[in-house]
């Protein structure tokens, strides 16, 4: 499991504020019930295990039928309930980190690259800062080996609908979509920070014990093997209601 991301993600999501002034909320231990394969039809997609402690507890489908989910799905999504809730994805988050430390050694001649210049505000300080181009005189890297730097990661707002809360069907049915949509840069996005180009068929798990960023994560040694991820996410739970953080 990828232990340095996790830890990255817990720090700035719980110790950082989230765009636009809403709330970082964990999500409910019936949330983390969820067995979510990020990318397919909802209704083969996702499964729910009975209990949060047993990682190997039975796993029911989430859709039951054309119109019917399990009973979570009337849960709260997050601890404590939200009315809304913004929501990013951890690896379009860092994407342009990883990127740019991919790129940022190369040149104009041998890969292409193209530098913008750094601007300078009234106070001096420089808004493209750090790296250095072909000039020396540093600059952002907007483009390099045919790609285009990326910027301004995609988030969206999940809001209630039925309630006075996000419920866990508001989550999923409005995230899911929105994960098709941005499949190819969320694959671009691992792809960039593993150093491999990351297969569409590549199985991968919604890791979300905090919605407002939530991670994919692949199996052990690129295997539909998730147990030891199923494992952590127990011990997150058990360790939440030891200290009475339980919804």
């Amino acid at each position: 499991m990828e232990v340095s991301r996790i830890s990255s993600l817990l720090g700035s999501s719980l110790l950082g504020s989230s765009r636009e002034s809403y709330p970082v909320v964990l999500s409910s231990l019936d949330l983390l019930r969820l067995r979510w394969k990020p990318f397919g039809p909802l209704n083969t997609c996702i499964k729910v295990i009975d209990n949060v402690l047993d990682p190997s507890s039975i796993q029911r489908p989430y859709q039951m039928g054309s119109r019917t989910f399990h009973p979570v799905s009337t849960s709260a999504a997050s601890q404590p309930p939200a009315s809304s809730i913004l929501v990013r994805q951890y690896d379009l988050e860092q994407w342009e980190d990883d990127w740019d430390e991919i790129h940022s050694s190369h040149t104009r001649s041998s890969h292409g690259a193209d530098w913008a210049a750094a601007t300078q505000h009234e106070d001096g300080v420089k808004e493209e800062e750090d790296a250095e181009g072909d000039s020396g005189k540093g600059g952002k890297l907007m483009h390099c080996c045919n790609e285009d730097r990326p910027q301004n990661p995609p988030s969206l707002v999940v809001r209630s609908s039925t309630q006075s809360f996000v419920t866990i069907h508001d989550f999923v049915t409005t995230v899911h979509p929105w994960l098709q949509s941005v499949k190819g840069d969320v694959l671009s996005a691992i792809g960039d920070f593993r150093g491999t180009p990351v297969p569409a068929d590549t199985p991968l798990v919604v890791y979300c014990v905090i919605p407002n960023t939530f991670m994919l994560l692949e199996g052990s040694d690129g295997t539909t093997d998730f147990q030891s991820t199923w494992r952590d996410l127990a011990e997150h739970a058990r360790q939440r209601v030891n200290k009475g953080i339980a919804l």
